[in-house]
């Protein structure tokens, strides 16, 4: 008789042996043409000899020996079957969190059964079989597919509650279209890798990081003010200034104008813009933010998903263009970016001058556009740059003088002494000197 299950000799001695399992594979192995007597030779010739089950069966009644049954229901109750392991639903939740499916095995085929199967069907297969041994309940799934890979992930319903509803989408996925997600992420990631490369000698210390606060660009500076001097009457002039290059100046564009006329103390306040900051950071902000806003694919429920981040982000941005502080979301099915897309129907590589596709709603366009500016002025900044502060055409030998008698204790905060030459009087009434 060919053995239909394979079935180990059983002594009873060791404790790694399962009295349950070694009598269930022998009976898979019986004819139903065989004897009690038959099957009770078949068991002794399975103990092992001068084994403590061997002892047992010897000292088994002849009786019990000639009834199959009797003999099954006695070795039953000299080994009982084992208690199953219990394992408590946390532990259950956590191993199957941590039995993540590995990016490699996207897009390739495993044996199982003697047949070709996808391999993240093999993997759902066991994931759901463990799942319902240890009764977990169903909504784990929607977790374990938030933890698949993200190619994966697009492929399949925004929520899952089932483990069965998981192991349906997943077989649903083909390995040519899964194939494609993968070459398209693996791509995109190599595009930001090497503008990441690119900005490798002008990235900033972690602290000069950590210091760009996430202001939205329409925002101002709290306007302050500072109390402008006496400077004597309404007719007299002072010198040109230079607001930009003093200690006392507010740090916006250079602006040149003369001191106000006449004895005015009037407190003067302005609201100096925030000035853009350098590329390379405006860079790694938008990449950090782009990262955590989902670009969902061109399924019903991914549609449903950016029709409510667009609801949420004009709630939050009322008002406001996008920039790389507050992304816009991306329409489901367009492409990423950085791409080389068109910033009017974001697919192809085509200008948006020629473009007669469908148009991006304006908001997506406009950030488009920025992200692109902002990816491709970063990517040059391999070499190191210096603002110029101030270009002037001063030149010393044509100064003019003033009456220095207006000007007996010049403020710090215009910088006059250096204007304060031995020249004649200034004639107010030929306005010469």
């Amino acid at each position: 008789m060919a053995a239909l299950v394979p079935v180990t000799k059983f002594s009873g001695d060791k404790p790694t042996e399962d009295a349950h399992a070694f009598m269930l594979g022998l009976e898979a192995n019986f004819d139903d043409t065989l004897s009690d007597k038959r099957k009770a030779i078949i068991l002794e010739a399975l103990l092992t000899t001068n084994s403590s089950a061997a002892t047992w069966f010897e000292g088994v009644p002849d009786a019990t020996k000639a009834t199959w049954d009797d003999l099954k229901k006695a070795f039953k109750s000299k080994w009982p079957k084992k208690p199953a392991q219990g394992i408590s639903v946390t532990e259950a939740v956590d191993t199957l969190k941590n039995r993540r499916l590995a990016s490699t095995r996207l897009g390739t085929y495993e044996t199982m059964h003697n047949q070709d199967v996808p391999a993240h069907t093999v993997w759902g297969r066991a994931i759901v079989a463990d799942a319902k041994k240890w009764n977990v309940p169903g909504i784990i799934a929607n977790d374990i597919r938030a933890a698949l890979p993200e190619a994966l992930r697009g492929m399949l319903s925004t929520v899952i509650t089932e483990w069965d509803d998981l192991l349906t989408e997943l077989e649903k996925v083909s390995v040519p279209a899964l194939k494609e997600k993968v070459q398209e992420k693996n791509l995109h990631e190599q595009r930001m890798a090497d503008i990441e490369r690119r900005l490798g000698k002008s990235r900033i210390s972690e602290s000069q990081s950590e210091s760009y606060a996430t202001i939205p660009y329409t925002q101002r500076f709290t306007p302050s003010s500072r109390p402008m001097p006496n400077l004597g009457n309404s007719q007299s002039r002072g010198p040109l200034i230079r607001r930009g290059t003093n200690p006392y100046s507010y740090g916006g564009p250079p602006s040149y104008s003369g001191p106000p006329r006449g004895n005015s103390t009037a407190m003067v306040a302005r609201a100096p813009t925030r000035p853009l900051p350098p590329p390379h950071i405006r860079l790694q902000r938008l990449l950090e933010t782009t990262a955590r806003l989902t670009h969902h694919p061109d399924t019903p429920e991914g549609r449903a998903a950016y029709q409510k981040q667009c609801v949420d982000w004009a709630k939050a941005n009322p008002n406001l263009e996008p920039r790389e502080d507050n992304p816009y979301p991306l329409t489901p099915g367009t492409l990423a970016l950085g791409t080389r897309e068109c910033y009017r129907c974001g697919q192809g590589d085509h200008p948006a001058a020629t473009c007669t596709a469908e148009s991006l709603p304006p908001r997506e366009s406009t950030w488009r556009a920025i992200a692109g500016y902002i990816i491709k002025v970063a990517a040059r900044g391999d070499r190191t740059t210096t603002n110029v502060m101030y270009v002037s055409d001063y030149n010393p030998f044509y100064q003019p003088a003033y009456d220095r008698t207006l000007y007996t204790e010049p403020s710090p905060a215009y910088g006059y002494a250096q204007y304060q030459h031995d020249f004649d009087g200034y004639d107010e009434l030929s306005g010469k000197e």
